[in-house]
């Protein structure tokens, strides 16, 4: 059931089931794919998104205006990273310097430093690995700053992502489809009504599909009050390395926390379900649970919306596969550098971007 925000001229959005059980993650396919793959190359713009946005929600909107800020529409920006890898922590200091984003560190754990009576309901058999443990906590320390700042949003990376030059303009293309989903139809009379005619509340009655939405022909929304992505959302996960189109009557599979944003509501919600109950797996998932309303004990679903592909992805620096992740095992030998899926990666142009130029390196370039 979910909604589909068609970007011109035939990408389609995933949709969503209609059983309220298993409402998920509600994600967004923008013009970005048709920019990411097709356009020429343009940096970074400081003041004005695509002309589609211009004409359909008014860019001179200070909302709109803060997704150009050094903190991309967000209140903050908090990085999750062990204090050990400095390797990263100087990568993300100089990719964000390159984009004109602000951000602070958020010291990751090491798992095996937490005794098992602070892994709520979790005892010493059934505990996770370490590693698992560690990045939880890490995760579960940024929630807490935002709950502790009373910020009213955030976005929360890991310290191994990376993003496209032209991010701000992708993210200004997120905020339409965002607010085509999930804000009330500007001409609803006095009544609350969406384009998606089954939200915020599905049934089993709800049809198992919708018509699509151009992309160039979204309907008229209220603006939002609170944030440029929309009033109503809870998680914005923006960076993952895995997330499938749903089917009918199935869920999708978020993989990966790389980057996601939370508001105040839902910061508090987090560190109550996924900080102070049950921890019997890894963050990404839980987070998924969070957002479909699954998992144990059960939870009621969230209002989630993601992209695909994702705006953040995992950057690979050259050198030894073993020192791609303190968690898991990316095998043995060497790598070249990448970061797949991003046609102009900051990381992988910091050179091009220090001298002022705009010869990047294009991962995926047009083919006639």
């Amino acid at each position: 059931m979910f909604l589909s925000v068609r970007p011109i001229p035939t990408t389609s959005m995933f949709r969503r089931p209609p059983n309220p059980a298993i409402l998920i993650l509600g994600a967004v396919i923008l013009l970005l794919l048709v920019r990411q793959w097709v356009s020429p190359p343009i940096w970074l713009r400081t003041s004005t998104g695509t002309a589609i946005a211009d004409a359909r929600i008014g860019i001179g909107h200070p909302l709109r205006q803060c997704i150009y800020n050094s903190t991309l529409g967000f209140e903050k920006i908090f990085v999750v990273s062990l204090p050990s890898r400095t390797d990263r922590r100087d990568g993300m200091t100089l990719a964000a310097a390159l984009s004109n984003v602000d951000f602070e560190f958020i010291d990751g754990v090491d798992g095996s430093s937490i005794p098992d009576n602070a892994l709520p309901q979790t005892s010493a058999h059934d505990r996770p690995s370490h590693p698992t443990v560690g990045a939880w906590r890490g995760h579960m320390n940024a929630i807490q700053e935002v709950v502790k700042r009373n910020l009213s949003s955030a976005l929360i990376l890991e310290d191994d992502v990376d993003w496209d030059v032209r991010l701000r303009n992708q993210l200004q293309d997120f905020a339409v489809s965002a607010n085509a989903l999930a804000q009330p139809l500007a001409n609803a009379a006095g009544s609350l009504e969406y384009a998606d005619t089954t939200y915020p509340n599905p049934s089993d009655k709800s049809p198992n599909s919708l018509p699509d939405l151009a992309f160039d022909r979204l309907p008229a929304t209220t603006a939002p009050l609170d944030s440029p992505y929309g009033d109503e959302w809870d998680v914005l996960w923006l960076g993952h390395c895995g997330m499938h189109f749903p089917f009918a009557n199935d869920v999708q599979d978020g993989i990966c926390s790389l980057g996601y944003a939370v508001t105040r509501r839902s910061a508090r919600k987090l560190l109550h379900e996924v900080g102070l109950r049950r921890v019997n797996t890894a963050f990404d998932i839980m987070l998924r649970w969070f957002c479909e309303g699954a998992g144990d004990p059960n939870r009621g679903y969230h209002n989630c919306l993601t992209t695909q592909p994702s705006l953040f992805q995992i950057h690979l620096a050259a050198g030894p596969k073993k020192y791609n992740s303190d968690i898991s095992d990316h095998g043995v030998g060497d790598q070249e550098e990448k970061t797949e899926v991003l046609r102009w990666s900051v990381k992988m142009n910091t050179e091009a971007l220090m001298g002022g130029r705009t010869d990047f390196v294009d991962q995926y370039p047009n083919v006639d």
